[in-house]
Parts: C-alpha cells; structure tokens; sequence
C-alpha cells in the first residue's frame, strides 16, 4: 500500500480512484430476494418442525397443513 502510494506520489503510476462510483459492488434485485427467500424459507421450515415436533410429544396426530404457516414467506417478502 505504502509502495503503490509512493509510486503515485513519485509519478512512477497512476493514482487510482478506489472511491470512484464506478467501482462500487451493487447487488441486484434478484440476488437480495433470492437470499431473502432463503431466509424466510428457512425459518418457516423451522417452524414446522417445532411445530411437528410439539405435536409428537403431546400425542397428537400431525396435521402438516396447521404446522407450515403459508403467510410467514407472503408477509416476509411484503
């Protein structure tokens, strides 16, 4: 870092711009909703099996569609 600033000072290379626009990383819209997905994905899947899980040690039948709560993936994207 020293050696490139030195260089630069010196005019022996050319200064670089690391704030510049241009350069910045930008994540697009399909990645952060993907990973939201996944996110939300997995905290309903964890849900479910607490759920299913409960249910089993109180002797209950397991009904799958009262354990995987559909509005958790809906309301997390809203």
């Amino acid at each position: 870092m020293v050696n490139r600033m030195l260089s630069a000072y010196l005019n022996r290379a050319t200064q670089d711009d690391r704030d510049h626009y241009g350069k910045k990383r930008l994540d697009l819209a399909g990645s952060l909703l993907g990973a939201l997905f996944r996110q939300l994905f997995a905290k309903m899947t964890k849900e479910a099996t607490t759920q299913l899980k409960n249910n089993v040690d109180q002797g209950k039948d397991m009904n799958l569609t009262q354990a995987i709560k559909d509005k958790t993936i809906s309301h997390g994207l809203k």
